[in-house]
């Protein structure tokens, strides 16, 4: 009798023996240790210690070091996290003091252009899964927050003609602008900023919002295509 047969009259339950047997297997299925606290909870912290000292190593004498080695400049304090961002293209990348990029993260630089020029300014926070595509140009200010799964996009990749995009030509130069983010301003989650966009000083964009035109210094905007839903009182500019 084959192994698939057996497997069969046991899941059938045929007669008392393989009845007998599909019981003793949920029961196994069902098996759980009992935690002896003390040792388990050691366990867990020897884990988490191990865990820990392993990503730090990487992190400082791998990751970051690799990094660095395409960058024009990077300031003291720079921190990776989880790996190292996937780069395309020849980009210019320069990054400030006390910034942390996230390593699950894209960076490409468009083809027409010969040195894309993507900038981040000190106390900067770059989230996980964030795509950043630089047309010319992408320059992220000081203290800004970019929150998980946004993109930049400052540069269309293909062209309109289908002609062309079936002959894998990449879209013309005008079709590119700068992304600018001002200082202080927060960008949510699954955001998407579009080219030729400069977010204010102090800004806010919300979750989802696909930013197709300046924002406003601390204007709150939100929607497809964002508007401004809310602009920030002069107490929250004056701590800012």
């Amino acid at each position: 009798m084959g192994l698939q047969q057996l497997a069969l009259k046991i899941r059938k339950r045929e007669g008392t023996f393989y009845k007998g047997l599909y019981q003793l297997a949920i029961r196994v299925r069902h098996l759980a240790c009992p935690v002896f606290v003390p040792l388990h909870r050691f366990l867990y912290y020897e884990r988490l210690s191990r865990k820990s000292a392993w990503h730090y190593l990487r992190r400082v004498f791998y990751w970051e070091p690799l990094f660095k080695s395409i960058c024009r400049e990077v300031g003291p304090r720079f921190r990776l996290v989880s790996g190292i961002p996937w780069v395309e293209g020849y980009l210019d990348i320069r990054i400030g003091a006390d910034v942390t990029l996230n390593g699950i993260t894209t960076l490409a630089g468009a083809t027409v252009w010969e040195k894309p020029a993507l900038e981040i300014g000190d106390d900067s926070y770059i989230g996980y899964q964030v795509t950043i595509t630089v047309g010319p140009r992408v320059r992220i200010g000081r203290h800004v927050l970019i929150a998980d799964r946004v993109s930049l996009i400052g540069y269309d990749g293909h062209p309109q003609d289908p002609v062309e995009r079936r002959n894998h030509r990449p879209a013309p130069r005008e079709d590119g602008r700068p992304i600018v983010i001002e200082d202080n301003a927060w960008i949510c989650s699954n955001a998407t900023i579009l080219k030729g966009v400069t977010v204010g000083e102090g800004a806010i964009v919300a979750a989802h919002a696909v930013v197709t035109s300046d924002v406003p210094s601390y204007a709150v905007v939100a929607g497809n295509p964002a508007r401004v839903v809310k602009q920030l009182s002069s107490a929250v500019r004056s701590e800012a």
